[in-house]
């Protein structure tokens, strides 16, 4: 339903910017002493038809993508027009293909068959949504192919429909810093706070709904794994609105594989205890903050966290995203209108909900200026072909999951602040939209505590 009743229940990292840290973070030695405990090696896929037959393939399968370059992936005729951005696996192109229009070209560079496999597993996953889903919100699959370098290294191109937007990051840099331009100019043309306060809490709620059906589809076959605010892109329609759409499967894993405790499965393991952790940790849940700390072994000790590292992960990231949209899009420095028609104690509730939003807003840049911090240590470490060992170490000393909690803790406390205090303020429409957004995020930003059961996409629809 719309967010806003009232008590209802391709794109990477811009060309201009540093590369990304590595998507999966290696798992280190073991970080600090532990009994012995028997390690288990995922065993090696064996080599696929694609690459059986890829011997044959085009010559221009093996041509260098770039600007103005024709090249064919599978059957498909690709123009190649410019870089759409880099990431840690190469460059996404963007490009035209007739019968298709705009589409985006991912190169991935696979330097063994398990890379290979995972690389596929996209494509595979791209093209099962594609043929089942009803949503324009995700890139469409319409070729791939492979090609062996060399003995020990495949290239892999992906073509899929490229979705309209800019990445949600870039656009909120963007809207901040043309606030600032205006006000700076022409303080008078500046929107109101109460202009801007509504339009923040219509944003992330147009978020939250419109992502949430996606996702609960993709969450019947895959996790993402990779859910925030780079691979969210945004554009507006004609009446001004946004539009929200979500891209970058490369870290997807497959749903039954991820957490599989079918006696079929050898030893009962699941590929959460062996696949890396990964993504932008900004957006993790407490429990991928001590995956990357010690590994599966302690995580299994605590069932609250061994749950949400199996299944919150990408209800984290758009929780995130989501309070992200919120908080930045709130003016700074907000001010107290109150109508003269007010009652005394409607204009004390409107006291009151400014007062709340600016210490959520306070909690959350406390949140993401910590966050931020650990994830410049995990940038610098992969730059510099740095000690993932050491660095581990020293977030095990500082108890760096603990601090995230606290700090998730806190927020989690704001949002529930925020929706006490809209109950009992003056009836508008961003209040309607706060009423239905603040318990959805209580949903789906967890701080690793104990919940009666696994959280589904159906406990956030319930509010929205």
């Amino acid at each position: 339903g719309a967010c806003g009743a009232r008590g209802a229940g391709v794109p990477i990292a811009t060309p201009a910017q540093p590369a990304p840290p590595p998507r999966e973070l290696p798992a280190p030695r073991r970080a600090h002493t532990s009994p012995a405990r028997p390690v288990v090696v995922p065993p090696s896929p064996q080599p696929s038809t694609k690459v059986r037959e890829m011997e044959g393939a085009r010559l221009d399968a093996l041509a260098d993508l770039a600007a103005g370059a024709l090249v064919h992936v599978g059957s498909c005729l690709c123009e190649i027009t410019k870089p759409l951005g880099m990431g840690s696996f190469g460059v996404v192109w963007a490009g035209e293909s007739a019968g298709v229009g705009e589409i985006a070209v991912k190169e991935i560079l696979c330097r063994n068959e398990v890379e290979l496999s995972r690389a596929s597993y996209e494509a595979d996953l791209l093209k099962s949504l594609t043929s089942a889903s009803r949503f324009a919100r995700l890139p469409a699959y319409v070729a791939s192919e492979t090609a062996r370098l060399d003995a020990e290294t495949y290239r892999m191109r992906l073509v899929m429909s490229r979705i309209p937007g800019m990445p949600l990051d870039r656009f909120l840099q963007e809207r901040k810093a043309k606030l600032q331009a205006v006000a700076a100019y022409d303080p008078s043309s500046a929107s109101s706070s109460a202009q801007q306060v509504a339009e923040a809490f219509s944003s992330a709620c147009a978020l939250t709904s419109q992502l949430m059906p996606i996702m609960a589809s993709i969450a019947a076959v895959a996790y993402h794994r990779d859910v925030n605010a780079h691979n969210i892109l945004i554009s507006m329609d004609q009446a001004a609105k946004p539009q929200f759409g979500l891209v970058d499967f490369g870290l997807a894993v497959d749903a039954a594989r991820w957490m599989d405790p079918s006696p079929g499965n050898p030893g009962g393991r699941s590929d959460w205890e062996f696949q890396d952790v990964g993504g932008d940790c900004r957006y993790w849940p407490t429990s991928a903050w001590r995956q990357f700390e010690v590994g599966c072994y302690e995580l299994v000790e605590s069932a609250e966290l061994c749950l949400e590292y199996q299944t919150h992960l990408d209800l984290q990231g758009l929780g995130i995203t989501a309070m992200q949209v919120l908080a930045e899009m709130l003016p700074v420095g907000l001010s107290h209108p109150v109508s003269p028609s007010c009652t005394p104690a409607l204009a004390e509730a409107d006291r009151d909900i400014w007062h709340v939003l600016q210490g959520l807003q306070e909690t959350w840049n406390d949140y993401w200026e910590h966050a931020t911090r650990f994830w410049a240590y995990l940038l610098q470490t992969f730059r510099n072909g740095g000690d993932w060992n050491a660095l581990k170490n020293e977030f095990i000393a500082l108890r760096v999951h603990e601090l995230i909690s606290m700090r998730l803790q806190r927020l989690r406390a704001s949002l529930s602040d925020l929706e006490r205090a809209c109950r009992v303020a003056a009836p508008s429409q961003w209040i309607d939209d706060a009423l239905a957004l603040a318990p959805a995020l209580q949903v789906m930003i967890s701080a690793g505590e104990r919940r009666a059961r696994q959280t589904t996409w159906a406990d956030v629809r319930g509010h929205l």
